[in-house]
């Protein structure tokens, strides 16, 4: 790969577009911003994939793969800034399961711990705004759908099925 090719992935990631930055400076300071968004992304990878590890003792080869997903979403999010100010919500807008007032990352990540077992229902602070994807369950899918939203590439407009802890 070239190092035009490069500059102007890195560049990308960074939150700009090559071909609209007309200078170089302006262009130097986007392939930084890109380095440092690969960098987070790569070092939340490394780290939630040891904690995984370290917490449920299993292998490398099976935490590596699953935790790739997290560190692409942290760099997704660090990577789009003009998508993180998010939509603020009322406190029990469905997705908003931690009841911040926000549907971010940080719901998706509680789901997806009560999903693995990480965490129990009753943590939730608001457990019927959890079934997003309308499926009757809280699940990973549901974590996935709030993750989506929160990188924008779907909608935080979500009308969630009333869902109750077991």
């Amino acid at each position: 790969m070239s190092a035009n090719r490069i500059a102007q992935s890195l560049t990308w990631l960074g939150g700009g577009e090559w071909r609209e930055l007309g200078e170089r400076h302006e262009r130097s300071t986007h392939v930084i911003a890109g380095v440092v968004v690969l960098l987070a992304a790569a070092l939340s990878w490394l780290v939630s994939a040891l904690a995984v590890t370290e917490s449920t003792h299993a292998s490398a080869a099976v935490a590596v793969p699953l935790t790739l997903v997290f560190g692409l979403l942290v760099g997704g999010s660090i990577g789009a800034p003009h998508r993180l100010t998010g939509t603020v919500w009322a406190a029990t807008a469905c997705g908003d399961v931690t009841g911040d007032g926000r549907v971010d990352l940080g719901d998706a990540l509680m789901v997806a711990q009560l999903d693995v077992g990480l965490r129990s229902c009753g943590e939730l602070a608001q457990p019927a705004a959890c079934d997003v994807n309308r499926d009757g369950v809280c699940d990973i899918g549901d974590a996935q759908r709030l993750a989506q939203c929160d990188v924008g590439l779907v909608s935080c407009e979500f009308t969630c099925l009333a869902f109750t802890c077991p």
